[in-house]
Formats: structure tokens, sequence, C-alpha cells
């Protein structure tokens, strides 16, 4: 997975204004693996 996170981190840094969360515990499908973890990244992101 590290492959995964780096690309990531390097495609939010090359969008203005996005932003970068880990859902801990979560695999390559963080809104069934982890939920709550999951609403509360996307609820706080919405909120904006």
């Amino acid at each position: 997975m590290p492959i995964a996170k780096e690309a990531a981190k390097l495609w939010q840094e090359s969008e203005p204004g996005a932003e970068y969360e880990v859902v801990l515990g979560a695999g390559r499908c963080a809104n069934a693996d982890m939920p709550v973890a999951f609403n509360d990244v996307a609820a706080k992101f919405i909120s904006r």
C-alpha cells in the first residue's frame, strides 16, 4: 500500500486546495472498512 499512499500524497500536492487524509485501519475501500472514521473525515471536508 505504500505506493498508493505516495501517489495520493503527490496528487494532493499538485491540486490547489486538495487535502490528504489517511483513514487508519482501512484498506482499499475506506468507506466500507472504517465507515465511522470515513464519515468523520468526509463530514469535516464537506462542512468547509
